[in-house]
């Protein structure tokens, strides 16, 4: 390599001092001094013919022509050395460079002739620029010193995207691929996809993460469908490319016709969402939508999963918020605690039956949704104690007048009290809402757990056995004939 180099040199004096056209400009050139030289006479016309560099531009093209095409046609037979060169095992120093091309000196030369291109492009071709950026890139891959810097400085600068791109491969320079892949999306030539399997998973990380930043997520999921393993890598991590990649993970499902799993994102995303983002009621709905959306087409929407309930109780929650709140879509999606304490204000302050009803029912549909069996009965009893509490001087008239048969009061009941307009709600609803319904039963049905609340609240108000007699009177459906509300204890 090193003698390699000396002939390279040599190769290089010999076309400068052998050039007509050079004569007068590279006086007093010797072969050691060809780099040093070349800098002198380039900064002797930027100082002083600087719109004026034919002869300059000629002879560096010809050194570089001439040193390149010394390596290209003698390193294997007359120096017995091979490409690539082994740069690990023979560090250069600047001072003493073991090829020419990595002279410190040359690097600063071509630098500086693509910094004065860059400005005044009509001053060399696109040939010429070519070749400038193949030396000096190469001179700093081999040399280690800046080449990172030098990428993204030297490709740029070529006029034929194509040839960039192949130079972004060719020196893996990851951002010039990406950013000619975006610009030619339409051109098969610059197409990444055959790219992501290729070389080092570095690639085709970087190129995830650069389409991710540059919020081509779509883009993002089509090329990490070559690489699955590194995508999914990606997704898990605790990154803020995962942070953005993951809302549109449900849309990569559906592309691979995997809808039970785009459904599954969609709901995680809701559940996640509003924990950490409290993100709008409107998108929430979105969410919900495009979740049961998939889930049909999986085939499995009818199924009673744990999916479609949690589906269906947000729907819910959605619906009760436009009712008790308004339909400020730009809201978050309050939680069910929150809301259940909302419609139970706005039963007790309401005036008329059929909006304390309505209220009520909404309440229980809320109640349907806070989560599993004892917090479902627990929220419907709170529900249906305020039902009894709003018409308590009706319920306590009955009670004290123990010549009213059941038969004639159940009617009563469900004509004029919130209790029985709601009970009667319920009875017509589907029969998703009969687990709220309130029924007879032991000390944890809902029946139980208001009787008990409304014994705590004042026990001498609504006596618990004649208020069990008649509110069974109306939801028992085989009616227990009798004329007087004391028919016995109630255990």
């Amino acid at each position: 390599w090193t003698l390699l180099g000396i002939g390279q040199e040599l190769a290089v004096y010999q076309t400068l001092h052998g050039d007509a056209g050079n004569k007068g400009l590279f006086e007093g050139l010797t072969p050691e001094t060809v780099a040093a030289k070349l800098g002198h006479v380039q900064a002797y016309f930027l100082e002083h013919s600087p719109m004026d560099q034919g002869r300059w531009c000629d002879g560096l093209l010809g050194a570089l022509e001439a040193a390149q095409s010394f390596r290209l046609e003698h390193a294997g037979d007359l120096y017995d050395v091979f490409e690539p060169y082994p740069s690990s095992s023979m560090p250069t120093a600047p001072d003493a460079p073991v090829l020419w091309t990595h002279s410190a000196k040359l690097q600063v030369v071509l630098r500086t002739q693509l910094e004065q291109w860059g400005k005044r492009s009509e001053s060399a071709t696109n040939d010429n620029v070519e070749l400038v950026v193949r030396v000096l890139l190469a001179s700093y891959q081999e040399t280690h010193a800046e080449y990172g810097k030098m990428k993204a400085f030297a490709i740029p600068l070529v006029r034929d995207d194509r040839v960039a791109f192949d130079l972004s491969k060719e020196h893996a320079w990851h951002e010039g691929l990406c950013s000619l892949a975006l610009k030619h999306k339409r051109d098969s030539y610059f197409v990444l996809k055959p790219l992501m399997k290729e070389g080092s998973p570095e690639r085709a990380i970087f190129v995830l993460k650069w389409f991710t930043k540059e919020g081509y997520y779509g883009t993002a999921y089509r090329l990490g469908e070559e690489v699955p393993q590194l995508l999914e890598g990606l997704l898990g991590s605790n990154t803020e490319y995962a942070k953005k990649l993951k809302p549109l993970r449900w849309l990569h499902a559906t592309h691979q016709n995997e809808y039970h799993l785009a459904a599954d994102y969609l709901m995680e995303q809701v559940a996640t969402g509003n924990k950490e983002e409290d993100i709008s009621m409107e998108k929430t709905e979105f969410l919900v939508s495009m979740a049961k959306l998939c889930a049909k087409c999986d085939g499995d929407y009818g199924a009673a999963t744990k999916r479609r309930k949690k589906m269906d109780s947000t729907t819910d929650l959605i619906q009760a918020q436009k009712m008790l709140l308004g339909d400020d879509a730009s809201e978050p999606l309050k939680s069910a605690s929150y809301l259940l304490g909302v419609a139970l204000k706005k039963l007790a302050d309401t005036g008329t039956l059929d909006e304390a009803a309505n209220y009520a029912f909404v309440g229980l549909a809320i109640a349907k949704a806070t989560g599993d069996k004892d917090q479902i009965l627990a929220s419907a009893a709170r529900v249906w104690s305020a039902t009894i509490q709003k018409d308590a001087a009706k319920f306590q008239d009955w009670i004290a007048n123990e010549s009213n048969s059941l038969t004639s009061l159940r009617q009563q009941v469900l004509d004029s009290t919130v209790f029985g307009r709601t009970w009667q709600m319920i009875q017509d609803s589907s029969v998703e809402h009969h687990i709220v319904q309130y029924d007879g039963g032991d000390r944890s049905s809902i029946e139980g757990l208001v009787l008990q609340d409304l014994m705590e609240r004042d026990r001498a108000a609504l006596p618990k056995a004649p208020l069990t007699r008649l509110l069974r009177s109306v939801t028992t459906i085989e009616l227990i004939q009798a004329k007087s509300l004391v028919v016995g204890p109630i255990m």
